[in-house]
Parts: C-alpha cells; structure tokens; sequence
C-alpha cells in the first residue's frame, strides 16, 4: 500500500466536510463586512436620530425654540469648546453633538488652552474656565463660561 500525497489532497478538498467548512468561513466573512457597513452607515447618522435622551430632567433634548433657532442659521458659525482634552463635559458635548446635527452650518471645534495658549486673547483677556465656549460667526463672537 503506497501513500500518494496528491490523492490524500484531492480527496481532503473535495469532501463534503471540506465544502461545508468554506461554505461557513465565507459566510462568516460575507456577515462580517455587511455588518461593518451596515456600522459605518448608523455611525454617520446624526445624533439627534441614533441618541435618546433617556435622562429624568431631559438633560441633553433642546428645547422647540432652540431647535427652530439653530435650524434657521443661515451663516456659518463655530463654536470653539475651550477645554483641556480628556476635560470634556459631557452634557455639553451631547447638546454640540445635537445642534450640529440640526444644522450644517453649526460646526464645533475643541480647543485646547494648553497647546493653543494664546488663542482666548484675541476673544478675550479673561481667563476662560474649562468647558467655556466661543460662538464665532459673521464677524461677532460671543463668550459663554461654563
């Protein structure tokens, strides 16, 4: 009896058991790509769609009047968050997170006073508390402390 390495082989890849084992690994790979997608999609959704305000006082939910505000903004504004990375609030950075998903032309920058150290000065001599914003927008600006 002679042991042929290639008929071993041949019989091995056409099994069933074989068939069956490549059948899974591409569905798993197939289910796995489909769900990166289908992540990639729900992760570019606003926040206002994908996150509830489950709070008791309804913390991060804007107000009817806000909400009518900010949607009728016709000039672009940003609001800079003056805060230390890793400082963030995190009411605050859910109530930005909304407003720029009512409008485009909303857009929020974090500023880091310990990289950026002069960039209050040309808003402000004050010393800005963490968390503090800056709404700059068609030539005004705006300072709201934490």
């Amino acid at each position: 009896m002679k042991f042929n390495l290639k008929e071993q082989a041949k019989k091995v890849f056409e099994s069933r058991s074989f068939r069956a084992g490549t059948y899974s690994v591409l569905s798993c790979i197939v289910l796995g790509i489909i769900l990166i997608v289908i992540n990639l999609l729900v992760n570019r959704l606003p926040a206002g769609i994908t996150e509830y305000d489950i709070t008791n006082t309804q913390l991060f939910t804007i107000s009817e009047e806000s909400e009518a505000i900010a949607a009728a903004v016709d000039t672009d504004i940003t609001a800079y968050l003056v805060v230390e990375t890793g400082g963030e609030n995190n009411t605050i950075v859910e109530l930005l997170k909304r407003y720029t998903a009512i409008n485009d032309k909303i857009q929020v920058q974090y500023v880091d006073p310990a990289v950026y150290i002069d960039f209050t000065k040309q808003y402000t001599e004050e010393q800005l508390e963490e968390n503090s914003l800056i709404m700059v927008g068609n030539g005004r600006y705006r300072i709201i402390n934490y």
